[in-house]
């Protein structure tokens, strides 16, 4: 992943903890921590590309595309297997995206995720 981006992701992952400390709200939205998420998810698990793993709730996801766009993100692999997924590929052209191909992610496996055996999961690229 870019550079940017892990500096972004970064910067949120700061502000959440700040506001937890000072036991406040979250100052993000449900699609901006759907980002955040699959930003750390990803790099936890060192998917080969940057993951989506759990789609937001359909409301959230203009917030969570404009909030990957602001950190560099340039195109996601989409693995999540919701039943309404045709809803969510025709929210992401609703908000300008691409989608691009079928691909398969490389990563660790969740429960065990520093072990040597990584598995391949089927997703779709989308170009944001």
């Amino acid at each position: 992943m870019k550079e940017t981006t892990h500096d972004y992701f970064s910067k949120m992952m700061n502000a959440i903890i700040k506001s937890e400390e000072e036991d406040n709200e979250s100052p993000y939205t449900d699609g901006e921590t759907a980002a955040y998420t699959a930003y750390s998810e990803s790099d936890y698990l060192k998917s080969s590309e940057f993951e989506v793993a759990k789609l937001p709730k359909l409301n959230g996801m203009a917030n969570f595309i404009k909030t990957l766009r602001k950190a560099d993100v340039d195109s996601i692999a989409v693995t999540d297997t919701s039943p309404n997924f045709v809803a969510y590929l025709h929210k992401f052209t609703e908000c300008g995206c691409t989608i691009e191909t079928l691909c398969t992610v490389h990563r660790a496996v969740k429960d065990n995720p520093k072990s040597d055996i990584d598995q391949d999961f089927k997703g779709i690229r989308i170009k944001l």
